[in-house]
């Protein structure tokens, strides 16, 4: 099973971030564009995990501090890619958000559960092998929440990424 922790967010904040990526798509050559069921901050990128790992995934999501994270987005911008650009909506760090994950991270590593340790930048993912002249650019803020933290599937279904929750805490 490929798996990996996910923050989400509430539908009103759904639907702005669908607002920018029709922007950003309507702006590019090609690319290929995240469905509206795949918006979503990654937490933790675990990767390949069997049954074992599943299960303690999903102990380290249940043992977080109950949680309330504001997020502020008000950045679009790109990783350089060899196939194109791999745009996003760029979170603002703060505090909270910081703390999640750290926390995250902790229980990760005391349930000896290996992830992908590249540094966090919180950051939600619009499109990839993006071909475009469009330049990353500020936006008027967008203040939302995390309603949860999920422990999310990954499989390709029909030549799509398909995610589905498979555990699900939800905040305060």
């Amino acid at each position: 099973m490929r798996l990996f922790i996910a923050a989400l967010f509430p539908e009103e904040t759904e639907f702005k971030l669908r607002n920018l990526r029709e922007m950003l798509r309507s702006s590019s050559s090609s690319g290929s564009f995240v469905p509206d069921s795949n918006l979503h901050l990654t937490l933790a990128f675990l990767g390949e995990c069997d049954g074992n790992g599943k299960k303690r995934a999903e102990e380290a999501i249940e043992r977080l501090s109950p949680f309330s994270v504001p997020v502020t987005i008000d950045r679009l911008g790109y990783f350089r890619r060899d196939d194109g650009r791999l745009w996003f909506a760029e979170i603002m760090e703060n505090g909270k958000l910081t703390a999640l994950h750290d926390e995250l991270v902790s229980e990760l590593r005391a349930l000896d559960l290996p992830f992908d340790s590249k540094r966090f930048r919180p950051h939600i993912t619009l499109g990839r092998r993006v071909i475009g002249d469009m330049k990353p650019i500020a936006i008027p803020a967008i203040r939302s929440e995390i309603v949860s933290v999920d422990l999310m599937l990954s499989e390709r279904i029909n030549g799509r990424m398909v995610y589905t929750s498979l555990l699900s805490k939800e905040a305060l």
